[in-house]
């Protein structure tokens, strides 16, 4: 690329950023987000059980009180939530796009795979309140965690 079309194409690049994203680029840019929450906190979680076993009583049991057992039943709730936030994606692309192949059906067009699908945004109401829900989950487990922590650290507990 010569070096006058280079200096075109960035002073293009920059009035691109001036003018902001395409809608198609948030979107992009959201979805690569929440990948990557639930993936991240579905690491957590693990972890969260992990720690919870570390923390268990010397005979091997897990604590059947205080703030360990809350921090496991939370992270596992979180696992809960993720099973339900893919349910809930699962059914609704599921509908929606049952939905445009009866409708194209009844008016006799051929099935197109290429076809653009429209959904409303209170169709991802169910997977984001899910999110919403094994975040703060998890969220809560590890506050548990620590606050156990400190308290053992502090030789506030009975371990």
């Amino acid at each position: 690329m010569s070096d006058a079309s280079q200096k075109t194409k960035n002073k293009d690049d920059t009035t691109d950023q001036a003018q902001g994203l395409t809608l198609h680029a948030i979107w992009d840019s959201h979805h690569k987000s929440t990948v990557t929450l639930s993936k991240i906190s579905r690491q957590l979680a693990f972890a969260s059980v992990a720690v919870c076993w570390l923390f268990r009583q010397k005979d091997s049991t897990i604590l059947l009180h205080g703030p360990v057992l809350w921090a496991l039943i939370f992270a596992l709730i979180y696992f809960l939530f993720d099973l339900l936030q893919y349910i809930s994606a699962a059914y609704i692309y599921y509908a929606i796009a049952n939905n445009k192949e009866n409708e194209l059906n009844s008016n006799g067009k051929k099935l197109a795979l290429n076809e653009p699908c429209y959904k409303d945004k209170e169709d991802d109401k169910f997977p984001y309140l899910f999110l919403k829900l094994k975040v703060c989950s998890i969220f809560i487990s590890y506050i548990l965690l620590f606050y156990y922590y400190i308290n053992m650290l502090l030789g506030c507990t009975n371990q």
